[in-house]
């Protein structure tokens, strides 16, 4: 084994132990909250009645069985997104390791795929995406060596990888459709392979996706896609502020660079769009090649990889236009669009083996890397940075209440990780927390920073406030 293997490898490990240490002690946020006291504590029947928004079908199921073979705790909850992150990881040492071989490029890329803090976050918090990149990044590994060894099981596997894919996480639609889209066009071009690519990778991956999600869409209406952007270019800087200024602690890098501030704007503005006009001449070249040879396995292997990334992310992009044009949908807004992430990582990562962007693109992935590591954090999500204290605060209540029934009166987005540790605590004594807010006569309040004042107006007694976000519990005197 090389020392750049055993780098790459030491990566992986590192990064699971981490998903695995914040599924076990991060309180739980109101997303995942909310998921579980709306689905997966109720009957199982329920989760396939009604859609909402919150329900990642296949994550919500694996939860549910998860916490049903083990009991009910934050990590049981969010297991089923570690093991995504399990997948999503040995997925890129795997490719990495088939495109770049032993060398330091292979340590590069899995530092490049795996550390960025946005989609650290989502390998163990217990929502769908995380499940769904595991699952996107295999089935696009199995797509990658199909084309280099012809064994069709791995069309079937990609096939039903991408239907899983979707049903984790519905907004994945656009990358397995695109996937979908561009290999049985390949497989009709390259051999007359259509009815192979119908039957062996797009029928598996769609009766996969319809299966688990005929019921629960069976009940969606129009106004539940309401969690989006209204501009192009919202969608764009939105993935790149999640990545690249993720955390404040990414200051702490940041600062050492001249008008760091601007970076934000010079990379969501040029620097993206530079590379992604890139990959698509990359895939253009390829695609020449392909036409020139006759075969689709006779491109080089990092050609094919790049064709089938600037194909696939160009379709994306048509068809999230499309949807915006055509339909109303909003374009991907942060998370939901967290499946560009990877794929705009690896394509500008395979840009490095071309001789007139190997620098740039060889810079840019080691820039991304330092600033991915300066947003690196274990103990909060900063998504819902608001609710990191919800466990010690409920345990707090818990020491005080002596034996007394209890009211505890909470802003609202801390009603669903209230009542979850409610339950996952046993805390019969205290009455389940409502949405209508603090502003009443309870026993304690757990404020955020925002309602932080009625503190002063009711005249109660501070027993604990995070000084970082401003979050507070009081009591009545």
């Amino acid at each position: 084994m090389t020392a750049p293997e055993a780098v790459a490898i030491g990566v992986v490990v590192l990064l699971l132990a981490t998903n695995v240490y914040r599924a076990w002690t991060q309180s739980v946020t109101i997303d995942e909250a909310r998921n579980y006291n709306m689905f997966i504590s109720e009957p199982m029947s329920r989760m396939f009645a009604f859609h909402d928004a919150t329900n990642h079908v296949l994550q919500t199921v694996l939860s549910k069985i998860s916490i049903m073979l083990f009991g009910l705790s934050e990590f049981t909850l969010r297991l089923p997104s570690v093991l995504g992150g399990l997948l999503y990881l040995v997925s890129c040492y795997r490719l990495s390791r088939y495109l770049f071989g032993t060398g330091w490029l292979l340590t590069l890329s899995v530092l490049a795929l795996g550390v960025n803090p946005a989609v650290l976050d989502y390998l163990s918090a217990a929502r769908g995406y995380g499940l769904g990149l595991g699952l996107l990044m295999w089935a696009f590994t199995h797509l990658a060596l199909y084309f280099g060894d012809q064994d069709e099981r791995r069309l079937f596997k990609a096939g039903i990888g991408l239907g899983l894919s979707v049903a984790a996480m519905l907004a994945f639609l656009y990358p397995a459709a695109a996937l979908a889209a561009i290999v049985t066009g390949i497989l009709a071009v390259d051999g007359r392979r259509f009815w192979v690519a119908v039957d062996k990778f797009v029928g598996p991956g769609i009766i996969t996706a319809f299966v688990l999600l005929v019921l629960p869409l069976s009940h969606a209406k129009r106004e539940d896609v309401f969690y989006g952007v209204s501009t192009i270019t919202d969608f764009v800087s939105g993935l790149v502020n999640l990545s690249y200024y993720h955390s404040p602690r990414v200051w702490i890098v940041g600062r050492h660079l001249p008008r760091f501030g601007s970076w934000y704007v010079v990379i969501w503005a040029g620097i993206v769009p530079a590379f992604l006009l890139a990959t698509l001449i990359a895939g253009a070249i390829a695609a020449r090649g392909w036409v020139r040879s006759r075969q689709f396995a006779a491109v080089e292997k990092n050609d094919r990889v790049l064709l089938l990334l600037g194909a696939a992310m160009a379709l994306m992009l048509l068809m999230i236009v499309a949807a915006r044009h055509l339909f109303g949908v909003l374009y991907p807004s942060g998370r939901t669009g967290i499946y560009w992430v990877p794929l705009v990582t690896l394509a500008v990562l395979l840009l490095i083996g071309k001789k007139y962007v190997k620098i740039p693109a060889l810079v840019f992935a080691v820039f991304s890397v330092v600033m991915f590591a300066g947003g690196f954090t274990t103990d909060y999500y900063p998504e819902w940075i608001g609710e990191r204290k919800t466990k010690e605060v409920m345990r707090l209540i818990e020491a005080r209440h002596g034996g007394r029934e209890v009211r505890l009166g909470a802003s609202w987005p801390l009603e669903a990780a209230s009542n979850f540790y409610r339950r996952r605590f046993r805390l019969d004594w205290m009455k389940p927390v409502d949405r209508t807010g603090a502003d009443g006569d309870f026993d304690y309040y757990y404020l955020l920073a925002e309602d932080a004042g009625l503190i002063e107006k009711r005249k109660l007694r501070t027993l604990f406030r995070d000084l970082e976000t401003g979050t507070a519990l009081a009591e009545k005197p």
